[in-house]
């Protein structure tokens, strides 16, 4: 597959209506709009070096021609429709393979668990609340006092709902 670039200069509405052949031409517009252009200018110009701040832009004109740029942006905003309504996969520790007990849920450590209690200042359990992982064990958390949090039993119902 091949395609031809149109090198034409695009001409964007604007006040001075100068064409936009690429990205050093966006660039340079960007510039003088934020008064950086005259920033830099002034540096150079204290310093007694020339900027080449035209080679500069030409060069990047013929790195990235506008219709790249365009391309490039439509392609990005396309896939993200698609990607909006698409269903991360599972990560590999949250497929086969996963220790389950004999309903059926995944295998939690109770070692995990009581360093967490003892971690929190609540050795024998909190009264009113649950141990949550923060990062569900069916998504790929791990089982262990980093990913574990108190959580009240009423919240807890309510998660078990929807997850």
């Amino acid at each position: 597959m091949s395609f031809q670039i149109d090198h034409s200069p695009v001409r964007i509405p604007s006040k001075d209506s100068t064409p936009i052949r690429g990205a050093g031409d966006m660039l340079a517009s960007f510039l003088a709009v934020t008064g950086a252009a005259a920033v830099i200018k002034r540096a150079y110009d204290s310093f007694g070096i020339d900027c080449r701040c035209p080679q500069r832009q030409a060069y990047l004109n013929r790195l990235l021609p506008f219709q790249i740029i365009v391309f490039c942006f439509l392609a990005l905003f396309a896939t993200i429709p698609a990607m909006a309504g698409k269903k991360l996969s599972k990560p590999k520790s949250a497929q086969a393979g996963i220790a389950r007990d004999s309903h059926g849920r995944i295998k939690r450590s109770l070692a995990a668990k009581k360093a967490f209690e003892k971690m929190t200042g609540f050795p024998h359990g909190r009264p009113g609340f649950v141990v949550d992982h923060v990062i569900p064990l069916k998504e790929g958390g791990l089982d262990a006092p980093s990913n574990m949090q108190w959580q009240t039993i009423a919240a807890a119902k309510a998660k078990d709902k929807w997850e």
